[in-house]
């Protein structure tokens, strides 16, 4: 027998004494009971500070009938989501059709047979627990809701709002001139440094979104190769500190000077995938010893990231979860399950073998081959040039680019970088420039811009917030150049370069 205080409560109501009795003698050693021999006293037991789990109602009763007990009983926003059984020896389809309707949960016909009754009231008690269930994890997930609105609304507005005047105020202080060199040093260090925040904190965003299932990629085909050469080069220092090689395969041919391989992915996400993987795979491997990246074709779409290393049997079987580490100090156990999540939003799958034969190899599979066809280009294959001596409003611009898809972005910060980048005709389908320098204006570089018969071709939007010259609004009017007024939200930047993108496309296709 269940404890008095684990035990369900069940109302009869019945306005004949032998009908109670028998309900009673089948329930009353499982479930505690109370009686009511008349409709108004049902609805004082039911509305009250401890109302019953389930209710058996009888039907033809004197004064109030079961029928408008039950209405009254679902009506009431405290006993609405008791379960009422009508117990009653009316069989006619029309009355149980009343009672469903005033929103009884079944029908027991008298006379009872005690197995029905044990059945019915276990299974509605049953039910109304797993809709009491689900309503409370309704209130979790609610409530999950808010707090990751509240996450978002943290990394988004509270701490982006500071940063706004960290990396903001270095860029006015550079236009000074009466600053010493060692201080105007330390001006660009803070730039850095918040440009650098910014950036972990959009990527934790991106994270969280993972983890969530929210975040949307934009897939376009990405080429391994060169993200693998820049990765080598920024742990170039690692890899002399510990002779290790950095071998690079096609199909198990070690590759060509100029040989590229294509995935459908995002370049942003390819990039820290491989980053974090290869930068383990250097952590792991023993002096003088080879890491290999190995990309496949077919049978499917497949890197692989090999070290001599193995991974220690304490964190194996945990190996790519979240906080996984081992022996690194100051290490967060985030770098292999972030690149798992980053692989996972591209449609891709990670796995790993770890054995003292062959080491420990890292699997990523995408989601098929993208090579690009020579007579079509796509979003990914554009290329931009974004000209401005603030490191904010460059981030910003270049997060923005991506967003949509674009991932060849070439910035730079100096009017004679941009001049040289011009001279050597460089590929580009989009010019962004701010014409507000610290210098002065691009007035010279609009100008060169202007001059150069493919070039001029060219979208070119125009960052200000100043007036610009007459000849730049003049040129607003033939369809390859647009202003945008500073400060400027992301939806407009979008919007003007949405509007290019036809255009773009094409150009893309005849270079």
């Amino acid at each position: 027998m269940k404890d008095a205080e684990d035990r369900k409560t069940i109302l009869i109501v019945d306005d004949v004494a032998d009908n109670i009795q028998l309900l009673r003698s089948i329930l009353a050693a499982t479930y505690r009971i109370k009686i009511a021999t008349s409709g108004e006293k049902a609805l004082a037991l039911t509305d009250c500070s401890e109302p019953p789990d389930l209710i058996l109602l009888d039907v033809m009763m004197p004064g109030m009938d079961g029928y408008e007990v039950c209405r009254e009983i679902k009506r009431r926003e405290n006993t609405k989501n008791i379960p009422v059984i009508f117990v009653t020896a009316m069989e006619d389809s029309t009355d149980e059709e009343k009672g469903f309707a005033v929103g009884a949960v079944d029908y027991i016909t008298k006379p009872v047979t005690p197995s029905i009754v044990i059945a019915r009231v276990a299974t509605h008690l049953a039910l109304r627990q797993a809709f009491a269930d689900l309503e409370q994890q309704n209130t979790v997930l609610s409530e999950n809701v808010r707090l990751r609105e509240q996450v978002e609304r943290i990394m988004r507005h509270d701490l982006k709002t500071p940063l706004t005047a960290f990396i903001g105020i270095p860029a006015l202080l550079k236009r000074r001139t009466d600053l010493p060199a060692d201080v105007m040093e330390s001006v660009r260090m803070l730039e850095k440094s918040g440009v650098k925040m910014l950036d972990m904190i959009n990527k934790s965003m991106d994270l969280y979104k993972m983890e969530a299932g929210t975040y949307k990629t934009h897939l376009v085909p990405v080429e391994l190769v060169n993200i693998i050469d820049q990765i080598r080069f920024e742990l170039s220092d690692y890899l002399r500190a510990k002779s290790i090689r950095l071998q690079i395969c096609v199909n198990n041919k070690e590759i060509s000077p100029d040989g590229k391989f294509y995935v459908s992915g995002e370049e942003t996400l390819c990039y820290a995938m491989l980053a974090n993987f290869l930068k383990n795979a250097l952590e792991a491997c023993p002096a003088r010893e080879t890491v290999t990246v190995a990309l496949f074709d077919e049978p499917q779409v497949r890197v692989t990231v090999n070290n001599p290393g193995i991974i220690p049997l304490e964190i194996r079987d945990k190996f790519l979860h979240k906080f996984a580490s081992h022996g690194k100090v100051g290490g967060t156990g985030l770098g292999g399950y972030s690149a798992r999540l980053m692989a996972q939003a591209m449609g891709g799958t990670v796995s790993f073998t770890s054995d003292e034969v062959t080491g420990t190899t890292i699997a990523i599979d995408f989601a098929g081959d993208v090579q690009p066809a020579s007579s079509e280009r796509s979003v990914g294959d554009l290329r931009a040039l974004v000209i401005d001596d603030n490191e904010m409003l460059l981030f910003t611009i270049r997060e923005i680019l991506r967003s949509i898809g674009l991932h060849k972005i070439e910035t730079l910060s100096e009017i004679d970088s941009a001049e040289e980048y011009l001279n050597r005709g460089q590929p580009v389908q989009l010019i962004i420039i701010d014409w507000n320098f610290a210098a002065g204006s691009c007035r010279g570089l609009f100008r060169r811009i202007r001059a150069d018969a493919e070039y001029k071709k060219i979208p070119l939007l125009v960052i200000s917030s100043e007036p610009v010259d007459e000849e730049v609004s003049a040129a607003t009017g033939e369809g390859t150049v647009e202003l945008v007024s500073k400060p400027f939200s992301p939806d407009l930047l979008l919007k003007k370069v949405e509007g290019f993108m036809e255009r773009m496309l094409q150009l893309c296709v005849k270079g």
